[in-house]
């Protein structure tokens, strides 16, 4: 009663929100019973995943925002109605309940759980208990998310499915970047987010992504799907460059030396081919961005100086509340104790700068606490030494596409709060699904011999 309660009174449109939950709630059977019998209902459901997700088609109910970040609300939407969908047709049969158990005997799974539930347990510390809740209901929907993308894609015709869904996702991102370019004249990109840095995120990991589909297309031999995921990439490229976010070049130089390393290290890396291909397109899209809008590179090298005094100041910020809680405030809290507190913590930011802290790293400290933080870097250590392992030649080009996108988002989150937003969350989920594929594969493959 609580919560429809609170779904009425969420907005002006709270009656409206009732009754889309209610109608998700009751058409999700209907679906179930079809998709168990029909494999093209259950690929459907996979791009719906995908698609619900990237593009962020949620509801929300008490939702609470910030410039630079928000305080979120409970996010109701096509990923999470389409996941719970998959996640019952495989529940009613014997193959899909085994898929979705082997997936949770993986350490990675288990490192991700404890992790997650130590996101719950700030809950008793928490300044603003509902906002937990919040963050809480959103990495549990990512689990479920995860859960069922890991089980569909040990078919090889969903890992393909879930290619071209990207394509046709980083294409249309691509068309609303260029509109806002070109037909605009903007200063800076953000497509369909509400950052440019977001829009750098995302161009980034789905770059690293194509970009070693590339790598071990023409090997595999697939030449048409390298080039077409050549020139993903570099529309990826080009999208991080109109985003003028420094934080983002930088993560994407670094992505792609370490997936050059990969390469070298498993023999599929020329130097010859890199300086050519690589070298050559990348400055090829630069000098394109200069002839559409030089105004774009210029705010890339330009940037105003309040861009690190406020990071500054939000860094302090945080330091401040971890010597009032060291156990932490609470997932989500940031934000609010910035504006509840100003005198206290944010003495020289503006209001419209007080939200989310600018450093992934910090940020899980100041709201998790020094067990939060442990478990955040250990769940990024594991996921990059689990794609660096790979050996299986069928998961190599995916395993050195999520290594460097990995990277991408660990070197951003040092400047910024990407990982929280609900596209690159979804993302980061994606990539550990990716990695743990080919021990998926195996334990799959022991479970038919035994």
């Amino acid at each position: 009663m609580a919560l429809i309660t609170t779904m009425m009174t969420a907005s002006p449109l709270g009656l409206g929100h009732l009754y889309l939950f209610l109608f998700m709630l009751f058409g999700l059977f209907p679906v179930v019973m079809v998709a168990r019998h029909s494999d093209a209902m259950r690929k459907l459901l996979l791009l719906m995943i995908l698609g619900g997700a990237m593009f962020e088609m949620n509801v929300h109910y008490d939702h609470f925002w910030h410039y630079r970040g928000d305080v979120r609300g409970f996010e109701l939407g096509i990923a999470l109605w389409s996941a719970s969908a998959l996640f019952l047709t495989l529940l009613f049969s014997a193959r899909g309940r085994e898929q979705l158990a082997l997936c949770v005997a993986l350490p990675l799974v288990r490192l991700l759980l404890l992790y997650v539930a130590v996101i719950g347990g700030s809950l008793w510390v928490a300044l603003q208990p509902v906002f937990a809740w919040m963050e809480l209901f959103r990495f549990c929907s990512m689990l479920l998310w995860a859960w069922v993308l890991s089980a569909m894609l040990l078919h090889a015709s969903n890992r393909r499915l879930l290619l071209l869904g990207l394509l046709v996702i980083t294409w249309l991102e691509a068309v609303i970047v260029s509109f806002q370019v070109i037909g605009l004249d903007y200063a800076r990109a953000f497509g369909s987010f509400a950052h440019p840095n977001l829009l750098a995120a995302f161009a980034n990991v789905v770059g690293m992504l194509m970009l070693g589909q590339w790598f071990y297309a023409a090997q595999d031999g697939r030449r048409e799907d390298g080039w077409i995921c050549a020139l993903t990439w570099l529309l990826c490229f080009a999208m991080m460059l109109a985003s003028a976010s420094r934080a983002g070049l930088g993560a994407w130089l670094l992505g792609v030396l370490v997936m050059i390393a990969y390469a070298y290290r498993y023999g599929a890396w020329r130097l010859a081919w890199s300086v050519r291909k690589l070298a050559l397109l990348m400055t090829m899209i630069v000098l394109l961005e200069l002839l559409a809008n030089p105004e774009v590179l210029l705010r890339l090298i330009t940037a105003p100086p309040e861009t690190w005094t406020t990071r500054w100041d939000m860094l302090m910020a945080g330091w401040a509340m971890l010597m009032d809680y060291p156990l932490g405030i609470g997932a989500n809290n940031f934000a609010y104790a910035l504006n509840a507190f100003p005198d206290r913590y944010a003495p020289s930011l503006e209001i419209g700068d007080r939200g989310v802290l600018h450093n992934i790293y910090m940020l899980n400290l100041v709201e998790s606490g020094w067990l939060g933080l442990l478990l955040f870097l250990a769940l990024l250590w594991v996921t990059v030494r689990v794609a660096w392992n790979v050996e299986d030649d069928r998961f190599r080009a995916w395993s050195i596409g999520a290594l460097g996108a990995i990277v991408t988002l660990a070197a951003h989150g040092m400047l910024d709060w990407v990982m929280r937003n609900f596209i690159i969350n979804a993302l980061w989920f994606l990539l550990m699904v990716l990695v743990q594929l080919p021990r998926l594969m195996a334990l799959r493959a022991t479970g038919l011999e035994k």
